[in-house]
């Protein structure tokens, strides 16, 4: 309700204080939906302090990570929460954010717990898979492996 107030005064500047920390699983994605749809048809600079990196993924192009006061990085989203890291045995659960195609290979990006990362599937894997799913995302030695739980 507050943020339908806000709207109607046509701001050129929207601030959100992590305005959907107290909310369900649920009910979060579906006003996540609904405030990346107002953002895009209001075109309005929405600022958002947030500590869910499957939401900032979602939500955001520009991310500013802020430690003890000062800004420590100021960058496009992906670049601020996506790692590379090495290959190990792991099984880990998470939500799938989003499945993009590169050339002959799928890149399955999944939110695990504070983390985001990529992982190439192949187009036979990505067929089961839904953006939003919650997966089990492992490996042995080089072959990662994700499936659905659901």
């Amino acid at each position: 309700m507050a943020l339908c107030r806000a709207m109607m005064r046509e701001p050129e500047i929207l601030l959100l204080d992590e305005p959907l920390s107290a909310l369900d699983v649920k009910m979060r994605a579906k006003l996540q939906q609904e405030i990346l749809t107002l953002h895009k048809e209001f075109k309005i600079t929405t600022i958002m302090v947030s500590h869910d990196p499957s939401e900032i993924y979602k939500l955001s192009t520009r991310t500013i990570v802020l430690q003890n006061g000062q800004v420590i990085k100021d960058a496009n989203t992906k670049e601020v929460l996506l790692k590379s890291q090495g290959s190990q045995k792991f099984s880990f659960e998470g939500e799938l954010l989003e499945l993009k195609e590169v050339d002959v290979v799928i890149i399955a990006i999944v939110a695990i717990g504070q983390q985001i990362v990529e992982v190439v599937i192949s187009k036979k894997e990505a067929r089961s898979l839904q953006v939003g799913q919650k997966v089990i995302l492992g490996t042995k030695a080089f072959a990662p492996t994700i499936v659905s739980l659901t």
